[in-house]
């Protein structure tokens, strides 16, 4: 998008910003020599001796932009886009680590890798766009809630397993974070209390030795605690467990998942996992 940006400021004109993309800005320029491009009608347009899959992407555009300009005309009903499925663009004041914009949201962690791609990892790298999109109805939640935390302290976090139990606040005083930033970022109550197996936002870059901390911890046990924006496919992923094996080990789990939810990561040589069985009674579904 950058470079189709770039072009249009060079052409002045969309249609030649595309075949610029699709040809090469030079091939373009030359073709067009001394003529103003933008006062091209669709024929010379499409007389320009460039490749069929140039010029068969810019008419599959034009074609695209009619049906929205004129749906009714074509035939097509368009979706009206609503505050929870329509995105924005939300300027930020520092870079943050997408797992934290996730739960300070309130939103599934996949979710908001998803609508912002460009940033490959977790972690927002050195002079990417300072923007996130999110929702609309989920903006005035989250810029209310990263303000607890440090402009300096968005970007570098790791995941970890607790490992122990007790309350929040034990863990901000051994990161040597403010209770309240620990807070936000986990999408937690100051004091609230932390489970042996729940997993936990804390600052740090992720490093080889947090990654072995890690997963010492998630060998010591054989369950996982649901926190705020989990999901199954991502909860399989960390685990190194196939999504479909997951599922059979939990199917109390088929719907959407609960905070505080146990879920099953290995089979029970002593109980049954069928419906629930031999689970313990905070993981099984309610009625």
């Amino acid at each position: 998008l950058d470079l189709l940006g770039i072009y249009y400021e060079k052409f002045g004109d969309w249609r030649l910003a595309d075949l610029a993309y699709n040809a090469g800005e030079f091939r373009v320029r030359k073709l067009l020599g001394e003529r103003d491009g933008s006062t091209l009608d669709a024929a010379a347009l499409g007389a320009l001796p460039l490749s069929r899959t140039s010029h068969d992407h810019l008419d599959r555009l034009l074609a695209l932009a009619c049906i929205i300009e004129e749906p009714a005309r074509h035939g097509v009903h368009l979706p009206v886009a609503s505050a929870a499925t329509r995105l924005v663009a939300v300027e930020l004041e520092a870079p943050i680590d997408l797992r934290v914009a996730a739960r300070l949201s309130g939103l599934p962690v996949d979710a908001v890798r998803d609508w912002n791609a460009g940033h490959r990892h977790d972690r927002m790298a050195e002079g990417a766009p300072l923007r996130l999109l999110l929702p609309q109805d989920r903006v005035e939640r989250f810029q209310a809630a990263v303000s607890a935390i440090p402009a300096a302290l968005r970007n570098d976090w790791h995941e970890q397993l607790a490992g122990r139990s007790g309350r929040l606040d034990s863990w901000a005083h051994a990161s040597g974070i403010d209770a309240a930033a620990l807070a936000a970022a986990n999408a937690l109550a100051v004091d609230a209390g932390v489970t042996r197996n729940m997993r936990l936002l804390l600052p740090g870059r992720e490093t080889r030795r947090t990654r072995r901390l890690d997963a010492t911890l998630a060998a010591a046990g054989d369950t996982h605690v649901v926190a705020a924006g989990d999901t199954l496919w991502a909860i399989a992923r960390h685990y190194d467990i196939p999504l479909r094996r997951l599922q059979q080990l939990n199917p109390h789990a088929r719907g959407t998942l609960r905070l505080g939810m146990r879920l099953r990561l290995a089979a029970d040589a002593n109980a049954g996992t069928a419906h629930g069985e031999g689970l313990p009674p905070a993981a099984k579904a309610s009625p």
